[in-house]
C-alpha cells in the first residue's frame, strides 16, 4: 500500500509532493492529520512503517547535536547532555570486568534458547534475589531480550490489541509512547496524580481514568509502573504498590513493573513456548550471554559494583542538589536512579507549554545544556524538567550546575525587575487617578503582579 507521511529526510527513490499543491493533508503517526502545505512523501511503507518515520522524541535533534559536540576542557563551547537515562559513573568497573569475561564459548555460532540461556537466567535470578528482590527468584520465570524496548514491544504484542490502552502514572519516561505504539498501536493513557508531593496516583484517580478511557471507546489492558521512577527518581511505598496491584487485579489488567534491570509480571505464568516463539525476534547473542553470565556469577564483583555504584550516584546527586539549593532552585528530592525533577515554573514567561518549550530552547542556546521538558514526560503542568546527572563525570557536572544556577539567577533577577517596573507604573496610575472607583481599580491591580508571581513559583511545600 502507499501512504503519505511527513518528510523528516529524503530517501532515495521516494517521490516527494507538496500536499498544498494537490489539496492533500499530511498524515502523521497514528493517522493524525498535519497542517496543509506540509511536504509529504508517497512511499510504499506499510501504515505501521509510516508511523516510525515520525521522530520518537521531540528533542532528539538536540540530543544528537550534543553527542556530536560534547563539552570538554578542550571544547568548552560543547554541550552537556542531561536528557538521557544513562550513567557513565561506573562504566570503568563494568568495562574492565567484561573484558575479562570475554571467553569465546563453543556455542557462539549456534542457535540458543530464545528465552535466554539457562546459565544467564540462573545468574540473573541469583543476582536479583541477593541484591534487591529479597525473595526467591526462579530462573524459569526469567526471559531475556535485547533491551527494555524489545521487552516492552514483545509484552504489548502479547497482551494488547491495536487501539487498547495502557495506564501510566505521569510524569513518565517519554519513550514509553514509542515502545508501545509504533508497532502495536497501543494507546498510552497518562494518569495525572493530584498529590504533587509524592506524584502517586490514588485508586480514586485510577478509577476516574478507567471510566474516562471507556467513555472514549478505549479498553484499558495494562497498568505500567516504573519503580524507581523515571523521571522522579523516587520509590513507591510497599503499601501503595499493593493497593495499585489489587486495583489492577480487580479490573483484570496486566501489570508491568519497570524496575530498571528487573521486569516482573503479576499473575500466573505463561507457557515457556510462548516466549520461545516471540523471543526469537529480539534474542541476545550467545557471546554476550556468556560474558554476562561469567560477570554476574562473580558474587564478589556484583557486591562491590552495587555498593560503588550507589556511592558514586550519591556523590553526583549531592553535587547537583547542593548547587540547586545554593541558587534557591526547587526540585523533587530523589532517593534512587539517576534523575532529578526540576521545578522552573517561577521563571516561565507564562504558565503554558509553549512557554516551557521556549524556556527549554533558551537553556539549550544559552547554557548548552540539553534537559528533558516535562511536556515530553506527559506531565500536566508546565515548568518542570528532568535532569539526568549521571551521564558525565562530577567535574563536568559541576560546570553544568554552575551554568544552570547562573541562568536561573539571571532569569529570577529579570523577573523581579519586571515586577518592580510594573508596580512602579501602577503606582503612577494610582497617583493620577486619586480616590474613588479609579483608585480601587489601581489598588487591585497593584496586587496582581505579586499574586501572579506566587502562582508561577508555586508553594515550595507543594513542589
Amino acid at each position: 500500500m502507499s501512504v503519505e507521511c511527513p518528510v523528516p529526510g529524503e530517501l532515495p527513490g521516494d517521490e516527494v509532493v507538496d500536499s498544498k499543491a494537490d489539496g492533500g493533508v499530511a498524515a502523521g503517526a497514528g493517522g493524525k492529520e498535519g497542517a496543509q502545505g506540509t511536504a509529504v512523501r508517497k512511499t510504499s511503507l506499510s501504515s505501521r512503517g509510516a508511523r516510525a518515520l515520525v521522530p520518537f522524541s521531540p528533542y532528539i535533534n538536540a540530543v544528537n547535536k550534543a553527542k556530536e559536540e560534547p563539552y570538554s576542557e578542550k571544547t568548552p563551547d560543547g554541550y552537556f547532555l542531561m536528557a538521557q537515562a544513562e550513567t557513565i559513573l561506573t562504566f570503568d568497573l563494568i568495562h574492565e570486568k567484561i573484558k575479562s569475561c570475554r571467553e569465546v564459548p563453543q556455542t557462539i555460532g549456534l542457535y540458543g534458547n530464545f528465552r535466554g540461556g539457562q546459565r544467564l537466567r540462573q545468574a540473573i535470578a541469583k543476582m536479583m534475589q541477593r541484591t534487591f528482590m529479597g525473595v526467591e527468584v526462579e530462573p524459569l520465570h526469567i526471559c531475556i531480550s535485547s533491551g527494555v524496548t524489545a521487552v516492552l514491544d514483545l509484552f504489548f504484542f502479547a497482551t494488547c490489541s491495536a487501539g487498547e490502552g495502557c495506564f501510566i502514572p505521569a510524569p513518565y519516561f517519554p519513550a514509553f509512547d514509542n515502545d508501545m505504539s509504533i508497532r502495536n498501536e497501543v494507546i498510552p493513557i497518562p494518569i495525572q496524580p493530584r498529590d504533587t508531593r509524592s506524584y502517586i496516583p490514588t485508586t480514586v484517580e485510577m478509577e476516574e481514568a478507567f471510566t474516562a478511557a471507556q467513555a472514549k471507546g478505549i479498553r484499558p489492558r495494562v497498568l505500567l509502573l516504573t519503580n524507581p521512577g523515571n523521571p522522579l527518581g523516587t520509590l513507591y511505598p510497599e503499601a501503595t504498590l499493593k493497593e495499585l496491584l489489587l486495583w489492577a487485579i480487580n479490573h483484570e489488567l496486566h501489570v508491568l513493573s519497570d524496575e530498571i534491570y528487573a521486569n516482573s509480571k503479576f499473575g500466573s505464568s505463561v507457557s515457556e513456548f510462548f516466549w520461545q516463539n516471540i523471543g526469537m525476534f529480539a534474542a541476545v547473542s550467545n557471546d554476550t550471554q556468556h560474558a554476562l553470565s561469567v560477570m554476574l556469577e562473580d558474587d564478589k564483583f556484583v557486591d562491590s559494583y552495587v555498593s560503588e555504584n550507589k556511592r558514586r550516584l550519591k556523590v553526583s546527586y549531592d553535587l547537583l542538589t547542593s548547587a540547586f539549593e545554593a541558587a534557591g532552585m526547587h526540585y523533587q528530592p530523589a532517593c534512587a536512579a539517576m534523575f532529578c525533577w526540576l521545578d522552573l515554573r517561577s521563571i516561565l514567561a507564562l504558565p503554558t507549554f509553549e512557554a516551557e518549550r521556549l524556556l527549554w530552547r533558551e537553556i539549550l542556546d544559552t547554557c548548552k545544556i540539553v534537559i528533558t521538558p516535562g511536556e515530553a514526560c506527559h506531565y500536566g503542568e508546565p515548568g518542570f524538567f528532568r535532569v539526568c546527572y549521571a551521564a558525565m563525570p562530577p567535574e563536568q557536572l559541576s560546570v553544568a550546575c554552575d551554568r544552570l544556577a547562573a541562568f536561573w539567577k539571571k532569569k529570577v533577577a529579570e523577573r523581579e525587575r519586571g515586577n518592580g517596573e510594573e508596580k512602579g507604573e501602577e503606582g503612577e496610575g494610582t497617583g493620577k487617578g486619586g480616590e474613588g472607583e479609579k483608585g480601587a481599580e489601581d489598588a487591585a491591580g497593584s496586587e496582581a503582579p505579586s499574586s501572579r508571581k506566587r502562582k508561577a513559583e508555586g508553594d515550595p511545600e507543594d513542589a
